[in-house]
């Protein structure tokens, strides 16, 4: 029988597994990418699978899940800006791949480091639409974009993009997870109870039980 293990658990398992202070970033890392991921597999669900969940949506509370729609489109790119962000901004450190990467340098053989360098400068130039749609667009409010007087308007991240940085954001943890504690995780197939395709399920019986009301 497999054991449950708190958050308290994972956390002081990352500590024993990497030095000094390493492990303490990694776990607020794994959480960011699991979110990440929980929230991408539910856009999926309600945004992604068919033209007949939309229906459902839309027959449902369209305006609302229109809304939501963006709220959840947006959130994803906001969470992948942050984990490819620099390590630092100005005087402030941030909690980034890119500050993982220079705190394992002095632990790692330069092979292994320049294989994560080069897995995480491609990650950032995949992702660097996510950063320019965040800074300036749904972080802030760039006043030559809000007004229209860019020449180059900020791209759009279409799902296989993101289905792509979600891939590479998963080699670049797990080759580290792999080299510290010689595990790794599958960040694509978390599951969780009470998710989008519980509330699809929600959903559908209610249109069910409408139709025979009627």
């Amino acid at each position: 029988m497999s054991k449950d293990y708190s958050p308290n658990d994972v956390l002081e398992n990352y500590r024993a597994s990497f030095p000094d202070e390493i492990g303490d970033l990694f776990y607020n890392l794994f959480n960011q990418v699991s979110a990440l991921h929980i929230d991408w597999k539910n856009y999926r669900s309600l945004y992604g699978t068919s033209p007949e969940r939309i229906m459902l949506l839309n027959s449902s509370a369209s305006s609302f899940f229109r809304h939501l729609e963006r709220i959840m489109r947006h959130y994803v790119i906001m969470a992948i800006a942050r984990l490819t962000d620099r390590a630092q901004m100005r005087n402030k450190e941030n909690a980034s791949l890119q500050k993982l990467l220079i705190m394992i340098k002095p632990h790692v053989e330069d092979k292994f480091y320049n294989e994560l360098e080069s897995l995480l400068s491609n990650l950032e130039a995949s992702s660097s639409k996510a950063r320019k749609l965040r800074n300036a667009i749904l972080a802030h409010s760039d006043f030559a974009v809000a007004l229209h007087y860019n020449s180059e308007p900020i791209e759009g991240i279409s799902r296989e993009e993101v289905e792509n940085i979600l891939g590479q954001i998963r080699v670049f943890m797990n080759e580290i997870e792999f080299y510290f504690k010689n595990s790794q995780v599958a960040y694509e197939q978390v599951i969780t109870s009470s998710d989008a395709e519980r509330l699809l399920k929600v959903l559908s019986v209610s249109k069910t039980l409408e139709k025979r009301l009627k």
